[in-house]
């Protein structure tokens, strides 16, 4: 129990996700295995990362102050040891270069299953790539994923 507790203090967290529900709900998630801070905008999320620092960045696309894009852009200067995932529920215009470009480190499409958003969380040396689980995952939910 005391590793899973300090593997946990380990991994921190950010969440950009302006859906209330959603974000709760993801906190409660992920919070059984990682320190989760959450924010509603990207000024949020610019200003809590000046404060504390994180293992992985979770950005929504869509967000009511920026673009995902955009603040991916910022995040990757200003937070480069992080990864950072896009989330979103509808397809992304030049995905595999963003990816390509190392401004995201993979993409996560909403609505995705609780072992989706767990499997981001899993060490580097047991965790497919991100897009790699997705697409596995899709495969097993094409209804719901048909641009993956």
């Amino acid at each position: 129990m005391a590793g899973r507790t300090s593997a946990r203090r380990e991994l921190r967290v950010l969440l950009i996700e302006d859906h209330a529900v959603l974000r709760r709900s993801l906190v409660r998630l992920l919070e059984s295995e990682a320190d989760v801070s959450a924010v509603a905008d990207g000024a949020s999320a610019l200003a809590q990362l000046a404060r504390e620092r994180f293992n992985l960045i979770l950005v929504d696309y869509r967000l009511p102050d920026s673009d995902g894009i955009q603040l991916l852009q910022r995040l990757q200067l200003a937070a480069p040891d992080a990864r950072r995932v896009l989330i979103s529920g509808t397809p992304i215009p030049d995905l595999s270069a963003l990816l390509e470009a190392g401004v995201a480190h993979g993409f996560l499409c909403k609505p995705a299953p609780p072992e989706a958003w767990l499997a981001l969380l899993a060490p580097p040396a047991l965790r497919l790539s991100v897009c790699e689980r997705t697409r596995a995952i899709a495969s097993a939910h094409a209804f719901r994923y048909p641009w993956v």
